[in-house]
Order: C-alpha cells, then sequence, then structure tokens
C-alpha cells in the first residue's frame, strides 16, 4: 500500500511520544568541564577588570606561580575603604601572596585577574560572590563584619611574581611557601625525630615582593646555626615546618605566618618576631640532616646516624634481602665506656660479619637498623630486650637477657640487588629457590617468622614471572610456589593457626590439584580440627597422586584410625561421667 505525504504525516503523530533527551558529556574530565563552565561565566560578566596603571608589558604569571600582590577590598561603589595592603591607604606595606590554583586558596576571580596581568600592573576588578570570598574553595576571608555573599570591589596591583619550578607548599594548611635558592641533590628531608642543623635569618617581607630585599630582625651567627630535632618544642612549629620543606643542602626562603614562628615554650628558639606582623621571611640553609628513625613505630627500636655513608637513602640501602658485611659493638645505655662485645675482637682487626639478613643471624634491631644504611654509614641503635637479646643464645657475656641495649653498627658493604621486576625468568626463579632454601633453613633453626617471611618474598618473585621460556620451566616455578605454600601451611601448622594453613593449602593446590604434600598437609590439619572423614579422602587423594609414598601414607591412615578410636573412647567415658553424675 502507498500512503500520500499528508497521509505519512498524520500516521506518524498517532505514534507514541519519544521522551526527549540531553546529551551526557562523560569524555571530559573534571578539569576540563570547569573550565568549559568558568569560559562561560566569564563570558557573562563573572570577574571584570579595569586598568588603573599600566604594568612593564612582559609575560604574567599562571597556573602554579607564586604571586605577590597589593590589595583594597573596598564597598561595591568603590567609596570607602574595607581592607588594604597598601601603605598610602593604611595598610602595612606588605603585600599579599599566594600560589596560583593551590595551597591556600585565594578567590578564583583573583587568580583569573592576575594571569590576564603584567608586572606592576594595577586594575579594579568587580567580581560575582562564587568567584570572591564565597567560591568554595576559597581561604580567604572578607573583611571583619562583611559576609561573604557580598559584592566587593577590589583594587589589584601585581607586583612581583615566581615561577612554579623551586616553590612547594606546606601539606597541613597550605600557608607556608617555600622558593629554593639553591636545590639539594638528595631528595632526603627531615620529619619527626630527625636532628637538624639550620642557619636561619628571619625579614619582615618587602612592599616590592621581591624576596630577599626585607629588612631582618634575626639573624643565626655564621659559626652558631640552629640545632633542633624535629618534633620536640625546642623550635616554633612554624620553623620547624619550613625546615621540613627542605632538603638536606638546600638553601630556600620560606613564607611562614608569623603567629607560627613566636615560641610557646619556655627555652625554645626565640625568633624575636615584631608584634603585629602577619608574615615572616625565613631564609634558611638546611647545612645537615641527622637522622633519626623510629624503626617499629612503638620507639622500642631507634637508629641515629652518627656518620653518614656513601651513595644515597633508600636507592643505596640494602632493603631487600641479600649478603652483608657488617661490624657492630654492644653496651648497655647506662654505661656506654664499657663494650661488652665487639665483631672486630680484641685485635681490632677481626674481619665484619658477613651474613644475610632476614635469617636471624643477628639481633633483630641490628638486622632491621642495616636494611636503612648506605654503605660506610655508621648508625647509634638503640633497643628494648625483645629486639636485643632476650631469648638469643649468642648473648655477649655482661648483657642481662632482659636489658635493653645500644649497638654501633658500620654498614662495610653489601651485594646489591638487581631490579627483580625487570630481571628474566630464569633469574627470577632462582631467585625463588633461594629465597625458599633460606626460608626452610629459618625454620629449621625455629625461625618462625623469618621462614614465612622468605617463604612470601619468593611467592612474590614467582608471581611475577610474565615470560615463561618453556613448559619444563614452568613446571619448576609452580613447584617451587606449591613448596613454598606448603611450606607455609606447615609453619601456620605448627602456630595452631590451622585456619591460616588450610588457607596456604588451598592456595598449593589451586596451582596443582594433585600435589601430594598439599593434600597430605591438609589431612593433618583435618585431624587436628577431628574431622577424620576429611582427612582420610586428603590422604587417600595424596596417595594416588603420589604412589612412591603410599607406605608412609598407609601408616598414617592406620595412625588416624588409632587416634579416631581412641578419641571415640574418650568421648564415650566423658559422656558417661556426665551421666553418672547425681
Amino acid at each position: 500500500m502507498t500512503l500520500k505525504l499528508q497521509e505519512y504525516i498524520d500516521l506518524l503523530k498517532q505514534a507514541p511520544p519519544v521522551p526527549s533527551f540531553e546529551p551526557v558529556i562523560d569524555d571530559l574530565d573534571e578539569k576540563a568541564d570547569k573550565k568549559l563552565r568558568e569560559l562561560e561565566d566569564l563570558s557573562t560578566g563573572a570577574v571584570q577588570t579595569g586598568q588603573l596603571e599600566p604594568g612593564d608589558g612582559g609575560a604574567s604569571p599562571s597556573d602554579g606561580f607564586l604571586v605577590y600582590i597589593q590589595l583594597s577590598i573596598k564597598t561595591a561603589d568603590g567609596s570607602k575603604v574595607l581592607d588594604t595592603t597598601r601603605a598610602d591607604e593604611g595598610g602595612s606595606g606588605v603585600p599579599l601572596l599566594f600560589v596560583i590554583g593551590k595551597g591556600k586558596r585565594a578567590p578564583r576571580g583573583w587568580e583569573l585577574a592576575v594571569e590576564d596581568m603584567t608586572r606592576g600592573q594595577r586594575v579594579a576588578i568587580k567580581l560575582k560572590p562564587e568567584y570572591g570570598f564565597a567560591q568554595k574553595d576559597c581561604s580567604f576571608k572578607p573583611p571583619k563584619g562583611h559576609s561573604v555573599d557580598e559584592d566587593f570591589m577590589y583594587d589589584m596591583q601585581l607586583v612581583n611574581f615566581y615561577p612554579p619550578s623551586g616553590v612547594k607548599i606546606d601539606d597541613a594548611g597550605g600557608n607556608i611557601i617555600r622558593r629554593s635558592l639553591i636545590e639539594s641533590t638528595s631528595w632526603e628531608s627531615p620529619r619527626a625525630p630527625f636532628e637538624v642543623i639550620v642557619a636561619c635569618k628571619a625579614r619582615v617581607p618587602s612592599s616590592s615582593g621581591r624576596q630577599g630585599e626585607g629588612v631582618p630582625f634575626f639573624c643565626t651567627p655564621s659559626d652558631q646555626p640552629l640545632h633542633f630535632t624535629i618534633g620536640d618544642r625546642a623550635a616554633p612549629e612554624g620553623l620547624q615546618a619550613a625546615v621540613c620543606l627542605l632538603s638536606k643542602g638546600e638553601k630556600a626562603i620560606v613564607s611562614c605566618p608569623a603567629a607560627q614562628l613566636r615560641s610557646k615554650s619556655d627555652g625554645a628558639i626565640d625568633l624575636k618576631v615584631p608584634a603585629g606582623l602577619d608574615r615572616v621571611e625565613l631564609e634558611l640553609h638546611l647545612q645537615r640532616l641527622v637522622e633519626v628513625r623510629d624503626l617499629t613505630g612503638t620507639k622500642e627500636v631507634t637508629k641515629r646516624r652518627v656518620k653518614e655513608g656513601l651513595g644515597e637513602f633508600p636507592a643505596d640501602c640494602p632493603i631487600e634481602d641479600c649478603a652483608v658485611r657488617v661490624h657492630f659493638k654492644v653496651w648497655l645505655p647506662e654505661n656506654p665506656e664499657e663494650v661488652l662485645f665487639d665483631t672486630r675482637g680484641e685485635s681490632g682487626a677481626e674481619p665484619p660479619l658477613d651474613f644475610e639478613t632476614g635469617m636471624g643471624a643477628v639481633p633483630e634491631a641490628v638486622d632491621m637498623s642495616v636494611r636503612l644504611m648506605t654503605p660506610e654509614e655508621v648508625a647509634l641503635v638503640t633497643s628494648k630486650p625483645q629486639y636485643a637479646y632476650k631469648g638469643r643464645s649468642d648473648r655477649p657475656a655482661g648483657v642481662p637477657e632482659d636489658a635493653d641495649v645500644q649497638f654501633e653498627v658500620v654498614l662495610v658493604s653489601y651485594d646489591k640487588q638487581p631490579n627483580w621486576s625487570q630481571a628474566s625468568a630464569a633469574a627470577k626463579l632462582e631467585r625463588g629457590l633461594a629465597l625458599k632454601a633460606q626460608g626452610n633453613a629459618a625454620f629449621k633453626a625455629g625461625l618462625n617468622s623469618q621462614a614465612q617471611v622468605k617463604w612470601q618474598k619468593a611467592l612474590k618473585v614467582l608471581n611475577r614471572v610474565f615470560d615463561i621460556e618453556s613448559d619444563e620451566q614452568e613446571r619448576d616455578i609452580t613447584e617451587c610456589k606449591c613448596s613454598c605454600m606448603v611450606n607455609m601451611a606447615t609453619s601456620m601448622h605448627r602456630q595452631g593457626d590451622f585456619t591460616q594453613a588450610f588457607t596456604w593449602c588451598d592456595r598449593a593446590l589451586k596451582e596443582q590439584p594433585d600435589h601430594s604434600k598439599a593434600l597430605y598437609r591438609r589431612a593433618m590439619t583435618h585431624a587436628e580440627l577431628h574431622d577424620y572423614e576429611s582427612a582420610r579422602e586428603d590422604l587417600q587423594a595424596a596417595k594416588e597422586a603420589d604412589p612412591s609414598n603410599a607406605a608412609d601414607i598407609d601408616r598414617e591412615i592406620a595412625k588416624l584410625k588409632t587416634r579416631e578410636k581412641a578419641g571415640m573412647a574418650r568421648q564415650r567415658k566423658e559422656m558417661s561421667n556426665f551421666f553418672s553424675k547425681p
């Protein structure tokens, strides 16, 4: 049937309406989407500027730049100054500073305006409140007695700015800003409880916004830098936070709120911050960093670096298990003059101890410390007894078992491990087998936890083999993994953790369903929980998987039957005694 055009249109009108929809834009990331909304707002006058004085016509700052502005906040009609930094309008003359898009955020309208300005330029700005103090990310406050939703007129002058390179903001409040003058070759920065030695000069910030031009009010003598411990009360919190933004050897200028630099405890470092000052400019040189680490998180083992070694932490540290050469001395904290043991011997000429870390060869405090040392580093390690000599057979004469101990440890050298993630399948298999063997040796020596660590490290290496070269190699890798898993199950069984023993058996059987040792170990775990039927099933499966062990497994089945009968007899007796009680 052929329809005329009008008939066809009439027929379409009778069809149910198709719901309308808006296209969903889901391929734009949040930043791009925000920028699009911003551009739309700007086109409708969200940020309006008018030039009052021209700038130098040079470059403008952008995201991540540190900027200094002189600012007056006025009523919407511009007739009254509500707050100002400008000296000619009653302000302090000290400019405001912020980092565009980062840290303690300025109103977004200020950031957008300053990105179109050049050094020295002065503009009048009108903002919609959501681009002013009402913006959700804004950390600045409106003038006292005024709300964030009010309209203001801003008189802003860009006096100076610095590029993002070398600029860093503290993580806590975003209000302490560092600009590096001489960058460090080390990435290591202080943190509690590190000790620091730092030269310090404190200035009133310059009205020009140029760092280093302000009037100094505090300066350490060249031969008397500040020396304090991060985290204690010997230095103002702002000074500590500022120093923590630096790396070893770095020289920088740091802008910090004055309130955070005033001493709050007797005997603390006093920078003599003038009254009425809002911010202070610190010129700092982190001359020395004394690493102090709480290795357990409970202060039971602390390591203090006495002499720096060769290389950089942690790239040049034996963090992974490996062979190390170490010298150490032992004494009691209350009597450091009396050395109770020295690996160098009485002659002082004995070679260093050569051992594999993670094997319990030395007290755990020494093992833990060595991993975080660079070659030729000397460290003072203070340890509670459980990480020193408690329960150890190598306890030196004169060291009580329950005594706190101090060690002076020297890492002479170590065998640097390759990057195992990039190693060949053959190298990873060799490493896995070596770790498994070390775990087995530790287990035989009764070092359960060390053995478990070794086996799990072996599994970590073997689980990252992706370039298997042959079927034989694949079988060897699977066997090594299963062996480590069964060993883990055996170790957990010995500790009485039967849930974990089952878990490790099941993991091995997932790799190789007919693994006889995994079936045997699971059977023994079933037996411990008096599930004799499941134990028999696993033993029978183990015998079928490896007939060469049939005689041994048959003996276990017989023992299981005897054990089950004894258990049932004991249960009958207990029940009989229970019902015979009056």
